[in-house]
This record gives C-alpha cells, structure tokens and sequence, in this order.
C-alpha cells in the first residue's frame, strides 16, 4: 500500500513553476480550482538566489554582446503551443523555472521585422545569412530580470464561445455556453543579447542591432497575441 503525502503549494515557495505546473495542479476539470491553483503558482517567487546568481554570471558572460533591457508594457504570451499537460502552456527556463524567451523566437520576429522594413531591410542578409552565407550574429536567450519583481506571472483567462465547434462537433450557435480558461502569462523585465558580427566591416552594427531590435519590441512584440496587445515592450 502506497502512502501519498499531500503536498500544498504554499509550502514551496522557491520550487520550479514547470513542475508545480505539470505534477502539483489539482485533477480536476473545474475551472475555478484550477484558476485558484495558478494563482497560487503566480505568486511563488522567481527572484530566489540561486537565479539571481544565474543570471548575474549570463550578464557577466554577455557583456561582449549587444545588450539591454526592457519591460513589458503589459502581458506577454510565450509558449502558448507548447507540449503540456494543461490546454495552454508557457515557456520557462528548463533549469530555473522562470519565465525565459527563446532566442530563435527572437531571431524569427527580429529578421522577419528587418526584411519587410525599408529602414533595415540591408542588414538582413548580412546579420541573418542568405542560402549561400552563414549568419553573423547569434541571438542568444532573453532572461527575465530579477530586480524585485517576485513571480513574473499573471493570471489571465481566455474565452471560448464555441467549444462543440472548434471540435468539430456541430455548427456554432449563440446558444453555447462561453467557456473561460485560466492561463499564466509574464509579466516584469527581460534582458536581451545578441552577439554582434565579429569583424564588421562598419562599427555602427551593435547601435544599428540594438536600434532595430528595440523598434521591433516596441512596435511589433513578441510572442503569441499581438494583435491584443500582448508582448509589447517599453
């Protein structure tokens, strides 16, 4: 016979959010227990020691890079279709559990904001490679700044009007039931790094890096739900 502990979550106020999010919600399809269980994950610290010393040892590691921060205007939505055992996910750092934004999502919102700018439109073969030419800069990871922010989420909620529909059921109706689905989002400060072209032929490439890519994250955004104002940056 097996002795199961129960285990709240106030009690691990420093454990990673990934697996407090696949392993410790409870089993239930009620939204309402479930929203009550994120809202408890959101405010688990994120700022504890050992990510601050993280994250001062990648600044450290990334001073040769075009760096920088910036803060999210409101909410950012990353990591929405990834694999989970929940029907929305988010992206975190494996080893942290903090929020984190890959960095090859960052090269494919930055290259494609540079080809359809006339502005920028001449870096993009240079900075991002052409069929026949490698790429000169490395996007690296943008880590979420600990600076007194303790959690990094947010609890919000989708909407769907027409759950028999999006299945495949039958037709929509305005008979059906909204059904709200609770979801962690990010909140707070990302730092940003590329590592600039090694023997640029012009040394206004890291201002040019950083003035493009700033635009882009106050402009454009990034992640899921832009449209709706998520993942702008300020």
């Amino acid at each position: 016979m097996s002795l199961r502990i129960p285990i709240q979550l106030e009690h691990l106020r420093a454990a990673h959010k990934g697996l407090l999010l696949d392993s410790y919600l409870p089993a239930t399809t009620k939204d309402d227990a479930k929203r009550k269980a994120l809202q408890a994950i959101a405010r688990v610290d994120s700022s504890y020691p050992a990510y601050k010393l993280a994250f001062a040892r990648w600044k450290d590691a990334t001073q040769h890079c075009v760096h920088f921060e910036a803060r999210v205007r409101d909410r950012l939505a990353i990591g929405l279709g990834n694999a989970s055992v929940h029907e929305i996910g988010v992206r975190l750092h494996s080893t942290y559990g903090t929020p984190i934004i890959p960095g090859s999502s960052i090269k494919g919102a930055f290259r494609a904001f540079i080809q359809e700018n006339p502005a920028y439109m001449e870096m993009a073969g240079f900075l991002f490679g052409k069929p026949d030419q490698a790429a000169f800069v490395r996007t690296l990871d943008a880590w979420w700044v600990p600076d007194g922010a303790r959690s990094g989420f947010a609890l919000d909620v989708i909407t769907v009007h027409h759950q028999a529909y999006y299945s495949g059921r039958t037709a929509p109706a305005d008979t059906e039931s909204p059904t709200p689905v609770s979801w962690l989002n990010v909140t707070g400060k990302f730092y940003f790094a590329i590592e600039p072209p090694a023997g640029a032929p012009d040394s206004s490439w890291p201002q040019l890096i950083e003035k493009s890519l700033r635009a882009l994250l106050q402009s454009r955004g990034l992640g899921a739900k832009t449209r709706a104002g998520y993942g702008h940056f300020i």
